[in-house]
């Protein structure tokens, strides 16, 4: 039978994994539109702090509305795994874009360009992504060849008050770099 998540989505295919989670294109039964779901995997790291943390952090995401930020749609618990449903974004990561060398000066400036409008945007409205990479950013071709970014993977986004405080007290991973 079919695998749905939650009441609303059924779930078509896994695009992908990461180190807390499964990414799942899906349908969103009632629009009948397409969506991508993060589901947090069950493990140690799934304590409810994190829990708290992510449907906090999904909740300000949802608030993010520019054309090159793929929107967080809902969040919600299927079977005690949290999850959260974006946009889902036609193309490719700019990373298979970086590994086949296939962009011209011209196109990697404009990815460029999308991608810094997304993340002024989000840094006006107080939200700093903290996992920026080519993995993603994802790139589609407009019908007349131009090209249409969207950044991806909000969902562990830091939030800062007005003053850049980290409300969120979040640890950061790795050793902190020291001068030669």
């Amino acid at each position: 039978g079919a695998l749905f998540v939650g009441e609303k989505y059924e779930v078509l295919s896994e695009i992908g994994q990461g180190g807390l989670g499964i990414v799942y294109k899906a349908r969103h039964l009632i629009a009948d539109r397409l969506v991508a779901i993060k589901l947090l995997l069950p493990g140690k790291h799934l304590d409810k702090k994190t829990i708290v943390r992510f449907q906090r952090e999904a909740k300000t995401a949802m608030g993010l509305k520019h054309p090159n930020i793929a929107g967080v749609q809902d969040i919600g618990i299927h079977n005690q795994m949290p999850y959260i449903v974006m946009e889902f974004v036609e193309g490719d990561p700019l990373k298979s874009y970086i590994e086949n060398d296939s962009l011209t000066d011209t196109q990697k400036l404009e990815i460029l360009k999308q991608s810094c409008l997304a993340l002024d945007y989000a840094h006006k409205d107080g939200v700093v992504h903290r996992d920026i990479k080519p993995a993603n950013i994802m790139v589609s071709t407009n019908s007349d060849g131009s090209l249409n970014v969207k950044v991806i993977d909000f969902g562990i986004a830091k939030i800062l008050d007005d003053e850049g405080t980290d409300l969120t007290q979040l640890t950061m991973m790795g050793a902190p770099m020291t001068p030669n």
